[in-house]
């Protein structure tokens, strides 16, 4: 289904940096790391970093 099945989805997930180099001959784009720093949510751009607030989100 997250192959083929139709919709316009974008499939997350996470892997070992070991890892990477396997992902340079698939259509995957990096949007991130996952650290140790347990409920530390923040935005890096080049060199300025932004902490972000979970919020969640409100259906109505």
């Amino acid at each position: 289904m997250a192959i083929n099945g139709g919709e316009d989805l974008g499939l997350l997930f996470t892997t070992d940096n070991k890892n990477i180099p396997l992902l340079n001959s698939m259509p995957a784009t990096r949007i991130g790391n996952v650290t140790a720093n347990v409920g530390v949510i923040e935005l890096t751009n080049g060199e300025t970093t932004t902490a972000l607030e979970p919020k969640g989100y409100r259906h109505f």
